[in-house]
């Protein structure tokens, strides 16, 4: 199942990104199509490495398909290892 999030992906949308988890956590394998994505914070990818982990619990994988400045983050990190991106062209 791949599943758009748009606009930004940061703290002030915490209450909605939280439901939005809980909704997808774990149920079937997913890809995060970020590309739309304006804006990521600490927050945001701090849910990211979380859902990643609850995923691999559940024995579930988790794709990030990142735009160029959200992969470059996610590389600066050194989260990139933990992140199985993916390039949809």
């Amino acid at each position: 199942m791949t599943i758009r999030i748009t606009g930004s992906f940061t703290y002030d949308r915490k209450d909605e990104i939280d439901r939005f988890v809980a909704e997808i956590a774990g149920g079937t394998d997913i890809t995060l199509d970020l590309s739309e994505v304006s804006d990521i914070d600490a927050f945001g990818i701090g849910v990211l490495v979380s859902l990643r982990k609850t995923m691999a619990q559940r024995y579930r994988e988790i794709g990030i398909h990142p735009d160029e400045p959200v992969e470059r983050l996610i590389r600066v990190q050194g989260i990139d290892h933990l992140m199985k991106l993916i390039d949809v062209a």
